[in-house]
Formats: structure tokens, sequence, C-alpha cells
């Protein structure tokens, strides 16, 4: 086949390798990750090619972090509340959230029972000082 002049061939690609290896380590980070099968609706979305090109939990594009696609953690941050802390900070106690929510609306009872008494006596004193005369 002659020649023609102007045209070049393509020169032979040694890029199988290197797309071989990315593959590969996405495949990895999505087995280790817990993405392969239904992991990818708890995990985030898989970032390998290994279910084919029509796989709808695959990434719109690998490299990039989006907040849609990919896992973020829970987002309540621990079951504990910490409790009391000692003068250097560390904490006395852990409490549930259950616990927690109890104790701060027996203090806000507390702060609203206090709140009152101290306007109830107030008010006495500010007749005491009228000299019994109720308005």
């Amino acid at each position: 086949m002659p020649l023609v002049p102007g045209r070049r061939i393509a020169p032979p690609s040694m890029n199988f390798f290197s797309d071989f290896m990315a593959e590969l380590d996405a495949f990895a980070d999505d087995a280790v990750g817990r993405r392969m099968g239904n992991g990818a609706k708890f995990y985030g979305k898989r970032k390998s090619s290994f279910y084919g090109a029509d796989d709808t939990q695959k990434k719109a594009d690998p490299k990039s972090s989006s907040r849609e696609e990919d896992y973020s953690g829970p987002e309540g941050g621990s079951y504990f509340v910490l409790g009391e802390k000692d003068e250097q900070g560390r904490p006395l106690e852990f409490l549930t959230r259950q616990e927690a929510r109890a104790r701060k609306a027996q203090s806000e009872a507390a702060a609203e029972e206090e709140e009152d008494e101290e306007a109830l006596m107030e008010e006495f004193r500010r007749l005491l000082s009228d000299g019994g005369r109720v308005d």
C-alpha cells in the first residue's frame, strides 16, 4: 500500500495499561467503599464501570466530588450527648439524646417556675410598700 503524502498514521497507543489501572483503582475503591450491588444507594454512587455503561448508580464524573453522588456520613453525629464537665473540660457523664432532652426540659421548667416566683415576690413587695392597697 503506497503512502499518501500529508496523511499520518496514528502511533500505537499504550493507554490500555493506564486505563486498565485507573479502572482497577476505581473498582477497588468501590469494593472497599461498599458500593457494589445495592451499596451504591447507601454509600454513594460507584466510580467504576464494572456494571456497564447503562449503570444508573455510576457517578457522572468519577474524578470529581459531588454532594449528591458521594457519601458524606451521618448528619446526627453521635448517640450520646456530653453532660456536665469538670474544671478541665472533661465530661463527667454521657447522656442519651432522650435523657438530654428530658434534662433540658426539666431545667427550663425550673427556670420558668423561678421567674414566676420572682414575679410573685415582686408583686408582694409592691403591695407591702403601698400599704396593702390593691389596684
